[in-house]
């Protein structure tokens, strides 16, 4: 039986290079029709978790399978004024 996967919260110095994998595939997909700016680099997908991590109100989650090998990603931050 497969067994369903799992959300867990992100530990950035953990995930960091994992999640970057999956949303840098998730991004070739799109890449015939994404923005004429291009896609980002691995460098910048980076960068951008990395100042996600420290807002306030910040929340990062990853679906994960039996392996804990991370699936997909959903990060948010709450409105501010």
């Amino acid at each position: 039986m497969i067994e369903p996967a799992r959300l867990r919260p992100v530990v950035l110095a953990e995930d960091l290079e994992a999640l970057v994998a999956v949303i840098l595939r998730c991004d070739l997909r799109v890449s015939d029709w994404a923005t004429p700016a291009g896609l980002p680099s691995a460098e910048e997908e980076s960068t951008s978790w990395r100042e996600l991590s420290v807002r306030p109100g910040a929340r990062m989650v990853a679906a994960v399978d039996a392996d804990d090998t991370i699936l997909g990603t959903c990060a948010y931050v709450g409105a501010t004024d």
